[in-house]
């Protein structure tokens, strides 16, 4: 430990104590000396078992070094590592202030961290220490000595997950005086790429709810689909759709200025079209992503690049009043399922029973396949929850959610029996 009260003629040197020790031996030296010879009144002082100790008669403005033997009816232990401590002039001044370290803004740079350091005492000594931003734990690097104020530190790739990279550095002067700069992160940039799983055709089996799970340069919706608005002339229902469901209905292009990220979209178009994106991973750090539910029934948003387990957010949000499924759309049944998995890049419904925020902690990594739909009837009349299933077809569409009957649990207003259906073309 640091030594610490110093004046112009005494300081207070610290140090762990020991288990079993009845008491301790402390030398002092000058630095110079290097405890050849001690000074006259500290050379093997013996001292009470405390873990402090005055050492004073000093002379002003000079360096000292300290140790401390711990010892017990079985004799006496070896020497603990010597510790510098230094006294003030006359008035007071002339030790260093403590050590401070800052984080020097990157903008965002993918290969270097810098910091700069403050005050201290040489040699000081700098860590970076650094963490995936899903992950738990810090990997610290290895110390380097301070050369000048600025410290600047290299990212290797693997420093990063699908988010990024949280970090700080720690500092540590030649008094063993230590401060810790604040946190700071670097979020993962993507270059240009497809989004994916696109369809065409312009069939109810080619639409996709999508969802962009980065910062783009650029929102706007004509800057994002300049290819498709280049193909087809402008926009055109008859060749392609972009929607979003909000405030009870499906909103179409022209009802839409900007693509919000990791928000939902329906997409379709009956040429095929590649749509590229290149932009930042969501500035999140362990704290949850609040997505914010405004209607009844939400085109939900995935807002990372991995995909999250629902129960895992359910789990996250048990006070929220929200129905059990996440329901995807499924292409090839041109209906609605539940899935276990909000997938990155798509998106599905979730239904609230009033408006609400669910938080998305950005250490929720999927673990589940989906699950299955699982609904209690039976086409028996003389049963309390009998039903006569109805399956409708229009346009291709096939909804197997309908029907009539009698079921303990339904109610007029919205239950787990009624679904969601696709937009048409």
């Amino acid at each position: 430990m640091a030594f610490s009260n110093p004046t112009a003629n005494s300081f207070i040197a610290n140090w762990d104590v020991v288990d079993g020790a009845d008491g301790y031996v402390i030398d002092v030296t000058l630095e110079s000396d290097n405890f050849s010879p001690n000074l006259p009144n500290y050379d093997a002082k013996q001292v009470s078992n405390v873990s402090d100790y005055e050492v004073n008669g000093l002379t002003p403005n000079t360096r000292y070094r300290y140790r401390v033997r711990a010892y017990n009816s079985a004799g006496e232990s070896g020497n603990s590592l010597s510790k510098l401590a230094i006294t003030t002039n006359e008035n007071g001044g002339g030790i260093p202030a403590a050590p401070s370290v800052d984080i020097v803004d990157n903008l965002n740079s993918q290969s270097a961290v810098k910091a700069s350091v403050k005050d201290g005492f040489a040699p000081i000594s700098i860590i970076f220490k650094h963490r995936k931003i899903a992950e738990t734990n810090y990997t610290s690097e290895q110390p380097t000595n301070l050369v000048s104020a600025t410290y600047e530190a290299a990212i290797n790739s693997s420093y990063l997950d699908e988010i990024g990279m949280e970090y700080y550095f720690e500092v540590t002067d030649g008094l063993n005086r230590t401060a810790e700069s604040n946190k700071g992160y670097v979020y993962k940039t993507f270059p240009l790429q497809s989004i994916p799983s696109l369809a065409s055709g312009g069939t109810l089996s080619s639409y996709r709810i999508i969802s962009v799970p980065m910062k783009l340069e650029s929102h706007d919706i004509r800057d994002i689909f300049a290819p498709i608005l280049s193909l087809y002339g402008g926009y055109n229902k008859e060749k392609w759709r972009l929607l979003r469901y909000q405030n009870g209905r499906n909103t179409d292009y022209d009802g839409l200025s900007r693509i919000d990220q990791g928000k939902g979209y329906w997409f379709n178009s009956r040429e095929p079209v590649d749509i590229k994106l290149s932009g930042q991973a969501v500035a999140a750090n362990q704290s949850p992503i609040p997505n914010a539910i405004r209607t009844r029934l939400e085109s939900d948003w995935q807002p990372l690049f991995f995909d999250i387990d629902w129960d895992d957010v359910r789990d996250a949000n048990p006070a929220a009043d929200v129905d059990q499924d996440y329901l995807v759309y499924d292409p090839d049944n041109l209906n609605f399922k539940p899935s276990g998995s909000i997938k990155s890049w798509s998106g599905g419904f979730i239904y609230a029973n009033s408006a609400q925020t669910l938080n998305i902690p950005v250490t929720l990594k999927n673990t589940t396949g989906g699950r299955t739909i699982s609904i209690e009837q039976s086409h028996e009349l003389d049963q309390p929850d009998w039903f006569v299933p109805i399956t409708l077809v229009q346009s291709g569409s096939i909804n197997g959610y309908s029907g009539f009957g009698m079921h303990p649990e339904a109610i007029i207003e919205k239950d787990r029996f009624d679904t969601q259906t696709a937009p048409g073309l």
